[in-house]
């Protein structure tokens, strides 16, 4: 008798299954062939990609073997996009800088710090170039106000990344708009308060935390024999 319940049990199932194919059938092999299709679009482009990638890779290696690093970049500048034509515009300015040439490698470094298509660390990275090509062209050849106007500019340029703390080169930009403050506008307590957002960050730098005590003993001479001269005055 448990049998013909059983059987009945199965028939009533597969009738289920069979209704329940009739009316969604068509949706279920839709979707099928829509992730089938979807995979293969992935991975195709995936291919074209890591193909494309590859190329550049393979272009931007060949143009840096070159002695002419400005060159290779005005032959291939139409050529590399994105991450690689960035960190080719960053080496040829370094060249540039090399060359004795600062008023080209100021344009790389610019170029390569207004570009959009590239990752927001690698842009900054550029900017911070672009301002310490500036501070050593601009505020060493210029005199007075006009040096302390070139110091405003950069330090007004790098004010969004000095106020970051979420900016990978935050402790970066700080020494530098510090160095700005204490070297080319003798602005010590500018400067001072630029090696404080540092010291703040806790980050653990060797290499920085040396050149912050270093600039502090420089700004801290400087004081006093500026106390020492203000007392002789009277």
């Amino acid at each position: 008798m448990s049998d013909i319940f059983t059987e009945v049990d199965d028939a009533v199932k597969q009738e289920k299954l069979e209704k329940f194919w009739k009316d969604n059938g068509n949706l279920i092999i839709g979707v099928v062939i829509l992730i089938i299709v979807g995979t293969a679009a992935m991975n195709g482009w995936l291919y074209y990609k890591r193909a494309h990638f590859e190329k550049q890779t393979e272009a931007f290696l060949a143009a840096i073997q070159e002695d002419d690093l400005t060159a290779a970049y005005e032959a291939r500048k139409d050529e590399l996009k994105g991450l690689h034509a960035q960190m080719l515009l960053i080496r040829a300015g370094e060249d540039a800088l090399g060359l004795d040439e600062p008023e080209k490698a100021i344009g790389y470094f610019q170029t390569a710090a207004e570009a959009q298509d590239v990752d927001p660390f690698f842009r900054d990275f550029a900017r911070l170039k672009y301002a310490r090509a500036l501070m050593a062209v601009k505020t060493e050849s210029e005199d007075g106000a006009e040096s302390q106007q070139a110091g405003q500019n950069i330090l007004n340029y790098l004010d969004k990344m000095a106020a970051d703390h979420n900016n990978p080169w935050y402790n970066q930009a700080n020494f530098l708009s510090a160095q700005v403050a204490a070297y080319h506008m003798n602005n010590d307590e500018l400067a001072l308060r630029h090696l404080s957002n540092i010291q703040k960050s806790k980050i653990s730098q060797p290499a920085l935390t040396k050149a912050i005590n270093a600039m502090e003993s420089v700004i801290n001479y400087r004081a006093a024999k500026k106390a020492v001269a203000a007392g002789d005055s009277q």
